[in-house]
């Protein structure tokens, strides 16, 4: 992850410091960042000057102290071991400027906990990219406890000078992403266990089915332009009540917007408002989309039951 987030940054004309302390992962990284960079050529991403920019701008260090020394920004992205990144915010405390900011691409510790190893808590959030940053568009950030606003401005105008959309989330546990992509997970998991279907046939009915709306999407908004509250809460209902699964049980939330007639797009607000917007424009924009989405992974060649190459 710490190259992708590198690589990103030195397109955007970024001057970046990679720090690994053994010089063969280094020479590694830097390997890696030139066959992604290979690759944006070869599909046309990226022209063959940009990329040799994106290089031009990376050094290497093996050097912790030399390479924060004068560093705005510091993103941290060590294996998920709280005690080690503790003790590695602990020298970065010590050796980076007054004005460094510390950003974590952590993707389940809370930024609190992190901060609090430091004495500069307020400067310390979160920035947690998804694999492969050189192309997912989304990061999110995230605020500690002591986290400043002038912290989390920083942290949403630097997401945006790289090209990607910033997604704030609260200090919790797994944040947005991870949270969503592991029930995700765990539920497909379920399936396949429980005997209801292949690996096979949950990867295309979810790619190929619900999974291609909500891409486009996002599930809030598709439930808004998809089926109606009073729907969703039957369905929930109805499977807790034959599974006894807690995970199925409606949460009071949905209630809430039931009661409130926040049916979705055709009683005019739902999980978003959509007072004075014309239903039917909605909906052609996203069949609109829709279809062109279609168009490429037909285009691609992925309507099929196994679309991996070999």
């Amino acid at each position: 992850m710490g190259h992708g987030v590198a690589q990103v940054c030195a397109t955007a004309g970024l001057d970046v410091t990679l720090m690994y302390r053994q010089p063969s992962r280094l020479d590694e990284a830097l390997a890696k960042i030139r066959n992604n960079l290979r690759l944006l050529v070869d599909v046309g991403h990226m022209t063959s000057s940009a990329a040799e920019a994106t290089l031009a701008h990376l050094s290497g260090s093996g050097d912790l102290a030399a390479a924060v020394k004068d560093a705005d920004l510091v993103v941290e992205s060590l294996p998920e071991d709280l005690e080690l990144k503790r003790g590695v915010y602990r020298d970065l405390d010590a050796l980076c400027p007054e004005r460094t900011v510390v950003g974590s691409n952590t993707s389940s510790f809370r930024i609190t906990d992190l901060g609090a190893a430091t004495r500069r808590a307020d400067r310390v959030c979160g920035v947690h990219w998804v694999a492969p940053p050189y192309i997912v568009p989304v990061v999110e950030t995230i605020a500690g406890a002591e986290t400043s606003a002038a912290t989390m401005a920083l942290a949403r105008d630097f997401v945006r000078r790289v090209g990607k959309v910033p997604v704030e989330a609260r200090d919790v546990p797994g944040f947005i992403l991870v949270r969503l992509t592991n029930a995700l997970y765990n539920e497909a998991m379920a399936l396949v266990e429980q005997g209801v279907a292949s690996p096979q046939d949950v990867d295309n009915a979810y790619r190929l089915g619900s999974g291609m709306l909500t891409t486009l999407l996002g599930p809030p908004r598709q439930a808004d332009l998809a089926v109606n509250k009073n729907t969703t809460a039957s369905v929930l209902a109805y499977l807790y009540d034959k599974t006894g699964e807690t995970k199925f049980k409606p949460l009071s939330i949905l209630a809430e917007q039931v009661a409130a007639g926040r049916l979705g797009l055709a009683w005019g607000k739902g999980w978003y408002d959509y007072e004075g917007r014309d239903p039917e424009s909605i909906r052609r924009w996203r069949d609109e989309n829709a279809l062109a989405l279609l168009e490429l992974v037909r285009r691609q060649g992925l309507l099929v039951e196994d679309p991996l190459p070999g």
